[in-house]
């Protein structure tokens, strides 16, 4: 079933800007951002790098249908 950024934001209770920031959120593939560069990090991914990247393209689909 397809979702909408709204549709989520709402149910979890957030600003459709802040659910975008945490499904934007490098850390949760392992990397860290300093200094306007992203590094390794060393903490373990909590996702992997196929579902970060399927997420960032249907964030962008929905900007698109926008």
């Amino acid at each position: 079933k397809d979702y909408s950024l709204n549709s989520l934001a709402k149910h979890y209770g957030l600003s459709t800007n802040g659910l975008k920031k945490i499904l934007q959120n490098r850390s949760y593939l392992g990397e860290i951002k300093f200094a306007g560069q992203i590094h390794k990090g060393t903490h373990k991914p909590l996702i992997s790098q196929d579902l970060f990247y399927a997420v960032q393209r249907k964030l962008k689909e929905e900007v698109l249908r926008a």
